[in-house]
């Protein structure tokens, strides 16, 4: 069934600036959240806060609030360490995997030697990062790494400093006039910087006692050294033992030690600051906010995150939000697009089934802008635009309708709607996937009024839905069934079942579904992908170098472009294939585009904009493709960049053309 698309790339030698509301052609998007902020960083007017993938820059001087990421400044994504240097401005990135980003003067400059390094036990994480003079001391979960801050390169390597030489991981690094001490997982180790400190034998232990523990925080203020540990409180270092600060309560959980307005910042389950001078403690009032995961003193005043709700300062002694355009969550389980407009949730389940918390939100992009919806239901799974509603299904409160004034629930008290996992859209209205449930099916009428159907044990573990061009519906079973797919005609009566055992299908495990724009039904599974172009038919693989398509890979998601071509997101990467899939025209991973992970999830296409939206299992991307949808009549063309400046290199887009137009470049030689 020939649908009314167009896919169109004009490619000048010529050169300009970009005049356009969406990104350019062939570029990218990252997509992030100022809500759950983790570290919090300072320097003179320059307030950092870091979530997993995206630092925001926040200056003091003009409010300004500058989003960096892999796309526009970094090398990765998995931030767990962020430190400014004290002597000249630069900040340093430190990341799960070992990678290591430098900012100098808005430059990035990346360190990679420490990626995953050989013979380390558990994550090579770098932890935490320490200046002192031209050294930057990192401590990993191997030992401690001491870079030249002028050179950039490693000086030496302080490895495997357990008391045995074994491995040894490091927490945190302070030093106290000629000393180094290191907050490790088996008490405090203290060595003189002059001293070769690359043989465990030369370090100082106080691991005995109290110490004789992990250590969750170390810092040094006003010339004193002073430890938190779990369940047994915060000790200062006299110069020949450890001595509890009995001023300040023992709580079951340290998160940090920091200093700020000349006190003391204990941060646990509780806030406190300590004064050294009269000995006072006082408790942290956060308000509302609850437990604390970072604290700063900037710019005279506190700023504050609990790594859910966004970052808070303190004004007049009240806790102000300061806004931060983004999604509800960097977590996002999927997105969805149509009509303009991409959702994105931010709960849904894990692979064995149970239920991810999200916040009571979900997020909508819309014009290159970021904003939230409030919904009643946790565990949202999905979120689709029908009209001037918007449907959300969470796995575990079932299912709520939003509408411009009003909302309207169906879950376990009303229904026997619990575990929504899709939605799929056709002229009865909205069918919906109830996940482990005897009534699997059910049908959202028009009047908002739900049908349920009971096809049996076949579709009980639907996870997705795809409705063909006959108003068949194909339903995605999960790892837990016999059969891949379950086939129920417009009536929700079965037609057919498929898995591998029947020969119909490559896999027995199915992931994706998509229906492309002649009608072909395209699935992904564990062994690649396949399509069928009738209900009763076998599965047809083509055939790629000899191969068949994808058939080493696990096929996650599957999207549809303007061009009829297919994408298919892996394990391994993102794909890009022609109309007939046998010909690979484009293959990105996390080593050539700027991905936060190899393993996508789930892909949607908007088909007005051509943005193709990647969710990976580390965030979410978006990449502008060249195409989009045919209109079926003539509207306002819109050409970008426009104008096309003589010296401008790159693509040139016209959208809104209708399906099947004729273009005709005329440049001023001809």
């Amino acid at each position: 069934m020939l649908k009314n698309i167009v896919c169109i790339l004009c490619c000048f030698l010529l050169q300009g600036k970009l005049v356009a509301q969406n990104i350019p052609l062939g570029t990218w998007r990252f997509h992030s959240s100022g809500e759950d902020i983790l570290l919090l960083r300072s320097y003179q007017n320059t307030l950092l806060a870091a979530t997993t993938n995206t630092i925001y820059s926040i200056n003091e001087e003009d409010n300004s609030i500058q989003s960096l990421n892999k796309v526009n400044a970094f090398s990765d994504v998995g931030i767990t360490a962020l430190q400014f240097n004290p002597s000249n401005g630069d900040f340093w990135v430190g990341y799960a995997n070992g990678n290591l980003d430098i900012n100098s003067q808005n430059r990035v400059n990346n360190f990679n030697l420490l990626v995953n390094p050989s013979g380390v036990l558990g994550s090579p994480a770098i932890r935490d990062i320490y200046f002192l003079n031209n050294a930057a001391y990192l401590a990993t979960s191997y030992g401690v790494i001491v870079m030249d801050v002028n050179l950039r390169n490693v000086r030496f390597s302080w490895r495997n400093l357990g008391q045995g030489g074994q491995q040894l991981a490091i927490r945190q690094i302070t030093t106290l006039r000629d000393s180094i001490y290191l907050a490790t997982e088996d008490g405090i180790l203290a060595g003189k910087l002059s001293d070769n400190l690359q043989d465990f034998n030369n370090w100082n232990r106080f691991n005995t006692g109290d110490l004789n523990n992990p250590i969750s925080a170390l810092v040094t203020f006003n010339d004193k050294l002073y430890a938190a540990i779990n369940n047994r409180g915060v000790f200062k270092y006299t110069g020949t033992s450890w001595v509890r600060q009995t001023e300040i309560p023992i709580q079951t959980t340290y998160a940090a030690l920091r200093t700020g307005n000349n006190q003391l910042i204990v941060q646990g389950n509780a806030t406190g600051l300590f004064n050294p001078q009269n000995n006072g403690f006082e408790n942290f009032d956060t308000g509302t906010i609850g437990t604390l995961r970072n604290i700063v003193f900037h710019a005279n005043t506190w700023w504050i995150t609990n790594g859910q709700t966004g970052l808070f300062k303190q004004i007049n002694n009240q806790w102000q939000k300061i806004t931060i355009t983004g999604m509800a969550s960097s977590f996002v389980f999927q997105s969805f697009s149509n009509d303009n407009v991409t959702y994105a949730v931010h709960g849904g389940y894990q692979s064995n089934f149970t239920a991810i918390t999200s916040p009571l939100a979900i997020s909508k992009f819309e014009n290159g802008t970021w904003t939230t919806t409030s919904t009643q239901l946790r565990f949202a799974s999905v979120a689709k635009k029908t009209g001037e509603l918007v449907l959300v299904g969470s796995f575990g409160d079932g299912l709520e309708i939003l509408q411009p004034n009003s909302s309207q629930i169906f879950n376990s008290g009303n229904s026997t709607l619990q575990r929504v996992t899709d939605f799929a859209f056709s002229s009865k209205g909205t069918w919906i996937a109830n996940y482990n449930a005897t009534e699997s099916i059910q049908l959202l009428n028009t009047d908002n009024t739900l049908t349920p159907f009971t096809p049996g044990n076949v579709t009980r573990l639907t996870t997705k839905i795809v409705v063909d061009d006959f108003e068949n519906l194909w339903l995605v079973q999960s790892e837990n069934a016999s059969n891949g797919v379950a086939i129920l005609n417009s009536n929700a009566e079965l037609i057919r079942t498929m898995s591998d055992a029947n020969g119909s299908l490559p896999d027995r495990r199915v992931y994706a579904a998509a229906v492309d724009k002649e009608g072909l039904v395209w699935l992904g599974t564990g062994q690649g992908a396949c399509y069928f172009s009738d209900v009763q038919g076998q599965a047809v693989r083509p055939i790629v170098e000899g191969r068949f398509l994808l058939s080493d890979e696990r096929v996650n998601a599957i999207a549809i472009d303007g061009g009829n071509r297919k994408w298919f997101g892996t394990q391994r990467g993102l794909w890009l294939f022609n109309e007939e899939g046998d010909e690979a025209l484009a293959n990105f991973t996390t080593d050539n585009a700027p991905l936060p992970s190899n393993i996508i999830r789930n892909l949607s296409w908007d088909e007005v904009s051509g943005e193709l939206f990647i969710t990976t299992d580390a965030g979410l991307v978006s990449f502008r493709t060249d195409a989009s949808k045919g209109e079926e009549q003539a509207k306002s063309i819109k050409i970008f960049p426009n104008p096309v400046q003589p010296e401008f290199i790159g693509l040139v887009g016209i959208t809104q053309l209708v399906n099947q137009s004729i273009v005709k470049i005329i440049t001023a030689v001809g």
